[in-house]
Parts: C-alpha cells; sequence; structure tokens
C-alpha cells in the first residue's frame, strides 16, 4: 500500500538514466519469476512478502540455492524498503545511503540482474557521495 513521505528539505533525488536498454525476454524476468513463485510455494503462502525473512533464513539451506537468493533479495528488499522509509521519517540520510548500496548489492548478487553499467554507476555513486 503506498505511503506518502514527506521529503526532508535538506535531500535531493537524483535520477541516473544509464541509457541501458533491456527487454523481458531478454532479462530472464519469466525465470525470475518462476524462481519466486517456487519459493512461494515451498512456504505455502501466495506472495513472498508473506514469508518472514527470519522464517526464510531458518530452512533457506532446504531450497534450491538459486530460489533461495532470490527469496532473500526479495525479503530483504521489502525489509530494506521499510527501513528506508523510516530512515527518511527520521531524516536519517546516512543510513538511506547505506540501505540504497545494499539494495544495489542485493540486486547484483542475489536476484542477479545488474549490468556492467548500471554497476559502474553505482561505484562512481559511491565514491563522490559515499
Amino acid at each position: 500500500m503506498p505511503m506518502p513521505m514527506p521529503m526532508p528539505d535538506n535531500i535531493a533525488v537524483v535520477i541516473v538514466n544509464s541509457n541501458v536498454k533491456r527487454g523481458l525476454v531478454d532479462s530472464e524476468y519469466n525465470a525470475r519469476r518462476q524462481q519466486c513463485e517456487t519459493g512461494a510455494r515451498f512456504f505455502a503462502v501466495e506472495k513472498l512478502r508473506d514469508v518472514a525473512l527470519d522464517q526464510f533464513e531458518a530452512v533457506a539451506h532446504e531450497l534450491d540455492s538459486t530460489v533461495a537468493k532470490r527469496m532473500r533479495h526479495v525479503l530483504s528488499e521489502n525489509a530494506r524498503t521499510l527501513a528506508t522509509a523510516n530512515a527518511l521519517a527520521a531524516g536519517d540520510l546516512a543510513l538511506m545511503g547505506c540501505l540504497m548500496a545494499e539494495s544495489h548489492a542485493s540486486m547484483r548478487d542475489d536476484f542477479e540482474i545488474t549490468v556492467p553499467a548500471i554497476d559502474i554507476l553505482v561505484s562512481i555513486i559511491k565514491e563522490e557521495i559515499g
């Protein structure tokens, strides 16, 4: 459910277009979706958001390693999203930056959806603003 979040006066949002093009077929969208659906079936839930991160971690070793990685990303991303909203509400921009960096690392390592051009952009941004 959408939550309006007021932006602190001292924050600027910068959107960077990498100009990297992708298609849903090329990006293996359907494979990721099936892997997430497999994880949901394992936990007998309709949506992965209904699985607690600690519940997942307790049995992750029982899952196919790829399915576990996909689930880890989705579940940890949900937790990061909530933590980012709280950090924004508290004006904790340093924490927001850390959470954004963790999000990219999870997309790269667990969901495996980044491309070198995006990884380079993230690296440059981290060097410039921390």
